[in-house]
């Protein structure tokens, strides 16, 4: 139970989480992702989406492993939260875009503009989770903050 314990951290699962959404957004997805905002598009690929999210896991777990090398005391429950609320838009992203990609095979039928509507839908749940994967960012500010300010751990 310890050793689960023990290699269970934050730190881990940022970095194991980075590489699963590198690998799967490198391998899995081979077509471009176009980002409308206002009157401009922004057209990427996926690799340069999953590269761009793998280094931002790695950037998370450099600083979790820091701090815990540092020997400096985190709240556990900010750390879940925090991981939760990082990995809803990936998810989000990653569940859209593989529904969106079935859906061009099904653009021809006559059941479109309903088709259309649920990917309305799902654009407003992505925003929305890209919301709370702000907040989640706010929340490891401030766990960071209160760990400098705990005594070290012994």
């Amino acid at each position: 139970m310890t050793v689960f314990r023990k290699y269970l951290r934050v730190d881990f699962l940022f970095a194991i989480t980075g590489l699963i959404v590198l690998l799967a957004g490198c391998l899995f997805f081979d077509s471009n992702f176009d980002i409308s905002i206002h009157d401009t598009t922004f057209s990427t690929t996926h690799a340069h989406i999953s590269i761009l999210l793998f280094t931002l896991f790695l950037l998370f777990a450099l600083i979790y492993s820091r701090i815990i090398k540092a020997q400096r005391r985190l709240v556990k429950g900010l750390n879940v939260i925090h991981y939760f609320l990082t990995i809803l838009p990936c998810l989000a992203f990653i569940s859209i875009r593989f529904i969106e990609v079935n859906l061009n095979r099904y653009i021809a039928s006559e059941h479109m503009s309903e088709e259309m509507d649920n990917m309305a839908k799902l654009y407003i749940v992505f925003s929305m989770s890209v919301l709370l994967c702000l907040l989640g960012q706010i929340l490891f500010i401030v766990n960071i903050a209160i760990s400098l300010i705990r005594k070290k751990t012994r």
